[in-house]
């Protein structure tokens, strides 16, 4: 038996290492916009917070950014306010990190950059400290949490999320971005250094 040695063109190596490297680059160059979660998220660009609960069913369970007034969660003034049945939510969600999981919520696949919330914190209690009255503007991105639905069998409405259940849907927060302080004398972050 003749055993046949075959010999292998030194380019062909290169060619390969080549190929792999270009499509490398590529996949790498591309994940920059992909998410990095098993879901997509429903929202790339910040909606409001009246946008989100309009249609906060839709929303339930995906990756979104919103973009609201921080105080007491995330809100807004919406011209239309969210309601379920003869009950008016406030037009504001819970905000919670990622180590928070509550009943039968399930835990997320991220954890919560705290280094963009403490930011935001120590903005919130510096402008407190000045003793303003103003609006602090935040892009949060998350998971957001809401009931599939708001009534139960019985015709009741259903609990809601934060404190005494009055938030009508939670984020799950992943990061924050984008803080702007809008003059505007609305919510005075005094207020903030007296719960603390």
């Amino acid at each position: 038996m003749q055993i046949r040695s075959r010999t292998v063109s030194p380019i062909r190596p290169t060619l390969v290492l080549l190929a792999t490297s270009i499509i490398g680059l590529w996949t790498w160059c591309s994940g920059a916009q992909v998410v990095q979660h098993s879901e997509k998220p429903a929202s790339l660009q910040p909606i409001s917070i009246c946008d989100l609960l309009q249609s906060v069913r839709s929303y339930r369970g995906k990756t979104v950014t919103v973009r609201g007034i921080y105080w007491s969660g995330l809100r807004q003034t919406c011209t239309q306010p969210f309601s379920t049945s003869d009950h008016t939510w406030p037009s504001a969600i819970n905000l919670v990190d990622s180590d928070y999981v509550a009943g039968t919520e399930e835990s997320v696949p991220f954890k919560t950059d705290r280094e963009s919330w403490d930011k935001l914190d120590e903005i919130a209690i510096r402008e407190g400290k000045a003793g303003r009255r103003e609006e602090i503007w935040v892009t949060v991105t998350g998971r957001l949490r809401a009931p599939e639905a708001y009534i139960r069998k019985d015709g009741r409405v259903r609990g809601g999320y934060g404190h005494l259940g009055v938030y009508p849907a939670e984020l799950v927060v992943e990061r924050v971005s984008d803080v702007e302080i809008r003059p505007t004398p609305t919510y005075d972050y005094k207020a903030i250094l007296r719960r603390r």
